[in-house]
C-alpha cells in the first residue's frame, strides 16, 4: 500500500516538473495548459481566430476550387509588388489616366509602361459568402498577366498576414478577416476575389498640354501658356513645352501648299 502511494507521488511530482516546459498556444504563457488558460475562456486569447468545420465548409471548399480556376481575374497575394496592379481597363470603376512616363520594374529588369490609376471594386469570399469590397489607388499596366495584391500595401494599411501551409488570411485593424488566399501548387497565394467588369469605364484627364491644344483647336502653345499662367485657365498645364509634338499640325504644315491669286489689271472706259 505504501509503494502504491509512493508512486502517485512521483507521478504527481513529475507531472509538476513537466508542466513548466509547457507553453499556453493560446496566450503564449509558460507552465499553463490551454484548458486552464483564463483569457480563453474570456475569449481575449492574442492568437488568429481558429477556423471552424461548419456546415457550409463543403460549399466553402468548392467556391475556393471555382475561385481559383477563374483565371482571367486572378489576384496574387505578392512579396515584391509596391503597388496594387491590374490589366484590365475594364475592371476599373474609375480610373485617371497617367500622362507621365510611369513604368514599373519586374524582377527580370523588364520595364512595363503604366497608363493610369483608379479604383476597383471587388466581391471577395468570407466564411463561405460573397462580400462587396474595395481596392483604391490600382496601377492599370496592360502588359501584366496577373492581378498583384502586394504584401508591402497591406502591411502599411495597419493590416495582417497570416501564411500557413496551404492558405494565407488578411486581418484588419480590428482583426476582422477582411480576405483570405489558397496556396496553389506553383506555391502562390491566390486571392479568393472576383473583380466586377465594367463595360464602360469613368476617364478622368489631367490638365495635359497636348489635350489643351487639341480642344482648343490647336491653338498656338505660346498662346496656351500664357493662358495658364495668367489664370485665363482655371488649372496649370502639367506639361511643357519642351518635347511637345503634334502629329495634326505636323501634317498640315507639311500638306499645306501655297496658291498664288492671279491679278488681272486694265484699263475701264467709263461712258456716261
Amino acid at each position: 500500500m505504501k509503494n502504491t502511494r509512493n508512486e502517485k507521488k512521483f507521478k504527481n511530482k513529475s507531472r509538476e516538473i513537466d508542466k513548466v516546459k509547457i507553453t499556453c498556444f493560446s496566450c503564449r504563457k509558460k507552465g499553463l495548459y490551454a484548458r486552464d488558460c483564463p483569457s480563453k475562456s474570456r475569449g481575449k486569447a492574442n492568437h488568429v481566430p481558429e477556423r471552424t468545420k461548419g456546415p457550409n465548409y463543403s460549399a466553402f471548399s468548392s467556391e475556393i476550387k471555382r475561385t481559383v480556376e477563374r483565371s482571367e481575374d486572378q489576384w496574387i497575394l505578392d512579396s515584391g509588388a509596391s503597388a496594387h496592379m491590374i490589366y484590365n481597363l475594364n475592371y476599373f470603376y474609375s480610373l485617371s489616366e497617367s500622362t507621365e512616363n510611369e513604368v514599373i520594374c519586374l524582377g527580370n529588369d523588364i520595364e512595363l509602361p503604366v497608363k493610369g490609376k483608379g479604383d476597383v471594386k471587388i466581391k471577395k469570399l468570407i466564411h463561405g459568402i460573397w462580400q462587396e469590397g474595395e481596392i483604391h489607388n490600382v496601377l492599370h499596366v496592360p502588359d501584366l498577366k496577373k492581378n498583384l495584391l502586394p504584401e508591402g500595401m497591406i502591411a502599411t494599411k495597419g493590416m495582417k498576414i497570416v501564411k500557413m501551409q496551404d492558405y494565407a488570411d488578411i486581418y484588419n485593424c480590428e482583426n476582422e478577416l477582411f480576405g483570405t488566399a489558397v496556396r496553389s501548387a506553383s506555391n502562390l497565394y491566390n486571392m479568393l476575389f472576383r473583380t466586377v467588369t465594367y463595360p464602360e469605364v469613368n476617364i478622368s484627364h489631367k490638365n495635359n498640354l497636348k489635350i489643351w491644344h487639341e480642344r482648343t483647336g490647336h491653338t498656338n502653345l505660346k498662346a496656351l501658356c500664357e493662358f495658364s499662367e495668367t489664370g485665363i485657365m482655371k488649372n496649370r498645364m502639367s506639361q511643357t513645352k519642351k518635347g511637345f509634338f503634334c502629329e495634326g499640325c505636323q501634317y498640315m504644315t507639311n500638306n499645306t501648299e501655297f496658291h498664288p491669286i492671279p491679278w488681272n489689271t486694265k484699263l475701264l472706259n467709263l461712258e456716261n
